[in-house]
């Protein structure tokens, strides 16, 4: 499965068929999970970012209930995908399953060569990672907590790419690429 959050939700099979989440929890759950990939979230963590502030007195066992929804949309009877460990869940997704992680590689990866003096390689991978950005991140995925905390990490992490491969481009020669 791939999973894309840099424009709308996105969740596609192997063989490229479109997995809908539509409950607007699941869609919240699944992208904390994805955001924290193959690490830990705490429910404390997961009721935060699906109620804010005041969660309702079942907030618990309501996300609970998102999960196990979730893990039905996925197709993943098993608790293959996502895991309930120890006070939370991890969600497993392989090296490149998911949009952001292979965005953050690609704008690091593209910094290095841009300091090493590889121009040409660090701007072709800053453009890679670029291309991977689908409109405005969690696009159809209502939270504030991913406004608030994710969103203007992203949006300094593609703009510090894009100050720098139209740096890239201007040292290239590459004025109307730049424009």
């Amino acid at each position: 499965m791939e999973f894309f959050l840099l424009g709308p939700l996105l969740v596609l099979t192997a063989a490229r068929a479109e997995i809908r989440v539509s409950a607007g929890k699941q869609r919240v759950l699944l992208a904390v999970l994805l955001l924290h990939l193959n690490r830990v979230v705490s429910a404390e963590v997961l009721v935060e970012a699906l109620w804010g502030g005041e969660p309702p007195p079942s907030a618990t066992a309501a996300m609970r209930n998102y999960v196990k929804r979730l893990r039905t949309a996925l197709n993943d009877a098993d608790h293959d995908l996502i895991r309930t460990v120890h006070n939370g869940y991890v969600i497993r997704v392989p090296q490149g399953g998911l949009d952001v992680t292979r965005f953050e590689e690609l704008e690091r990866a593209g910094r290095e060569a841009a300091a090493a003096g590889d121009w040409d390689r660090a701007a072709d991978l800053l453009r890679i990672a670029l291309s991977l950005w689908r409109g405005e991140p969690f696009e159809g995925v209502r939270s504030e907590w991913l406004t608030v905390r994710e969103l203007p990490r992203l949006a300094e992490l593609r703009l510090r790419a894009l100050e720098t491969l139209i740096d890239l481009d201007l040292r290239l020669g590459r004025h109307d690429e730049a424009i």
